[in-house]
Formats: C-alpha cells, structure tokens, sequence
C-alpha cells in the first residue's frame, strides 16, 4: 500500500519444496534426504519436487517490466502442495 502509490509493485514467490543442495549442506545423512524427498514427493499433487528453473522463470516474470498490473501479491509454487 505504501508504495503503490509511486508505481512500485511488491510481490513475493512462496516457493515449496525444491530441488537443491539444503538438505546435504544440513549435514544430513543420505538416506535422510532420500527419505525426506521420498515424503515430500509424495505429498505434492504433482507428485514430484520443484525444479531450481521452475523458480526461477516466476522470479523473471515478476521481475519483467511488463509486469505492471500485480502487486501485493504471494505467488505460492509449489505443485499443488498449499491445496493439501
């Protein structure tokens, strides 16, 4: 609300969970990452975690100057994960 005025959209990606190296550089054990994306893919509508350029291609169309119409917004992208 604050800044819409000056024609400055603020919105915010939500992702779930994705495909990266957090859970190895926990420390955890391999058999726990396994586990816990075994878990995780299995709750996830679309079966599967995210991929780092799933992410990345909203991160560019929020950032896209084109982009004038949405603000204040929280785009969660998580495979359908928030409808369970």
């Amino acid at each position: 609300m604050e800044l819409a005025p000056d024609g400055i959209c603020v919105n915010a990606l939500a992702p779930g969970p994705t495909e990266s190296q957090a859970l190895a550089a926990a420390g955890l054990p391999e058999a726990v990452i396994e586990e816990i994306k075994h878990d995780e893919a299995a709750r996830i509508p679309l079966g599967r975690r995210g991929e780092p350029e799933e992410v990345a291609s909203w991160i560019l169309r929020l950032a896209d100057p084109a982009t004038t119409w949405l603000t204040g917004q929280i785009l969660t992208i998580d495979g359908g994960l928030d409808l369970t």
